[in-house]
């Protein structure tokens, strides 16, 4: 089971970023943790990424405003944090991020990584 809820974080990881990426072509930045946490703004915003790509797998139920939170990485939550221009935590709803790091936790090794670690392109 571990292997397979580990492939299905490393793919998360994945279409969690490149929406990211795809926000940040369109705006000219990154969104705020506080709009990720929001299905009316993802639904508005990032049509196409599926609400449970931010929910780990081995998780308890959560609903998508409990996922992918703006806290130190840790295991059974992705977590997201980014950054204004000054470097500070960029949590209110609307604000403009410049960079993000965005974690996943492995339960073990995964491709010889203990976590899936992936930062803004630009």
């Amino acid at each position: 089971q571990a292997k397979a809820w580990n492939a299905k974080r490393a793919s998360d990881m994945t279409a969690i970023q490149t929406q990211l990426e795809a926000f940040f072509q369109d705006n000219g930045y990154y969104p705020a943790s506080a709009d990720l946490a929001s299905t009316t703004w993802l639904s508005s915003n990032m049509k196409n990424l599926d609400p449970e790509a931010l929910i780990d797998p081995s998780a308890s139920p959560q609903t998508v405003a409990q996922s992918l939170q703006d806290v130190a990485p840790a295991a059974k939550i992705y977590s997201y944090q980014p950054l204004d221009a000054s470097n500070a935590d960029c949590k209110t709803a609307g604000s403009q991020c410049v960079s993000y790091t965005l974690t996943a936790t492995y339960e073990g090794t995964y491709n010889g990584q203990t976590t899936d670690v992936k930062k803004n392109l630009d």
